[in-house]
């Protein structure tokens, strides 16, 4: 009798991780900690670019190369701005100390969450700007 396949063990065959709720306790790559987290889960890749604090420019998404595909969401170290996959699809965070703005090419198969409270993006229009903070929408 012919004997199974071995199967796939390792990284490789562990499903892709939930997305983290994003918040004040998140800590990202280096330690650090910031107030506001911004969360973006979405279907595809998108044109997604924020602005944190007062910070004079928009900033993007680091996403991968041609080829490459995004790696998976870790459990801890979550470098701010890169885009990871989860079992949700592909998610980035980025940190402020107390809001930032942002801006999107589309507004359909995202989900924008602040602090782990998840945002009506529905009349932003593709390229306008979004001011979120902790203190409301």
């Amino acid at each position: 009798a012919a004997k199974p396949a071995p199967t796939a063990t390792g990284a490789a065959a562990q499903p892709d991780p939930l997305p983290v709720v994003g918040g004040p306790n998140l800590v990202f790559a280096g330690g650090e900690k910031r107030p506001v987290v911004l969360r973006v889960i979405c279907d595809r890749p998108v044109g997604v670019e924020v602005k944190l604090d007062a910070a004079p420019a928009f900033r993007g998404a680091r996403w991968p190369t041609a080829g490459e595909s995004a790696p998976r969401l870790p459990a801890t170290g979550i470098e701010p701005g890169r885009v990871y996959r989860s079992s949700r699809g592909l998610v980035v965070y980025w940190g402020a100390q107390d809001h930032l703005s942002l801006r999107l090419d589309r507004t359909d198969g995202l989900e924008v969450a602040l602090n782990g409270q998840v945002r009506n993006i529905r009349n932003l229009r593709p390229g306008g700007e979004l001011l979120l903070d902790a203190h409301g929408d």
